[in-house]
């Protein structure tokens, strides 16, 4: 059997799961402060990177396939992210939150970046 541009390949052709590796350090701590409070932060930041090879657009040779700019993924990624807290109940009936929250990432390859950043305050009495 051989390759044909009308009817199929002669062989087939499946790709991989992606064989990425990831390291990730994280850190978070708690502290009780007076007046019934309470401070929390979460820190961690990670790398990731994949230099898989890339398959081609198709394997019949009976078609002209275009080049691949590069032959692996060659790629990388930077990722953090924070989340603090603060909760405080200085009387019964009253109480407030706030929150800060922000991840970013970088990847290497296409040379963007997206960062994401968001605040919460709750001031509650019933």
């Amino acid at each position: 059997m051989t390759d044909s541009p009308t009817a199929r390949p002669a062989q087939g052709r499946m790709s991989l799961w992606p064989d990425t590796d990831m390291n990730t350090v994280s850190a978070s701590c708690g502290l009780k402060l007076p007046g019934r409070s309470r401070a929390s932060a979460y820190v961690s930041a990670g790398s990731m990177s994949n230099n898989a090879p890339l398959l081609p657009f198709t394997i019949n040779s009976a078609l002209a396939s275009p080049a691949l700019d590069r032959p692996t993924a060659a790629v990388t990624a930077r990722v953090t992210a924070m989340n603090y807290l603060f909760t405080s109940r200085p009387a019964s009936m009253v109480w407030f939150s706030a929150r800060y929250r922000q991840s970013s990432s970088t990847t290497a390859r296409c040379r963007s970046m997206s960062s994401t950043a968001s605040t919460t305050t709750r001031l509650s009495s019933p």
